[in-house]
């Protein structure tokens, strides 16, 4: 149920972002990542964390991530993650 709830806060985080209402995506957004990191869903929050990147480039807004902070969080999340390492980056875009 968590995880559903995740994935959906990265759809809401998405449409937000697109109407340009960059301070509710960031809300939707921050919180997918704490249900992901409650219900110890790291693909999930990693998923989140890559699209709270996404929806700040090309001209976002300041209140989204950047590509180095992308990184940044993709990488702490992973660490916390066991098996093969490639294909997440490849997946995540770390």
């Amino acid at each position: 149920m968590a995880s559903s709830k995740a994935r959906a806060g990265r759809v809401l985080g998405r449409c937000h972002a697109a109407l340009g209402e960059h301070a509710l995506s960031v809300s939707a957004f921050d919180a997918a990542i704490e249900l992901a990191r409650r219900g110890h869903f790291l693909l999930s929050e990693a998923l989140v964390i890559r699209d709270r990147a996404l929806a700040g480039e090309g001209g976002g807004s300041r209140l989204q991530w950047d590509g180095s902070t992308r990184k940044q969080r993709v990488e702490e999340v992973m660490g916390r993650m066991q098996g093969p390492r490639e294909p997440l980056r490849q997946l995540l875009g770390a």
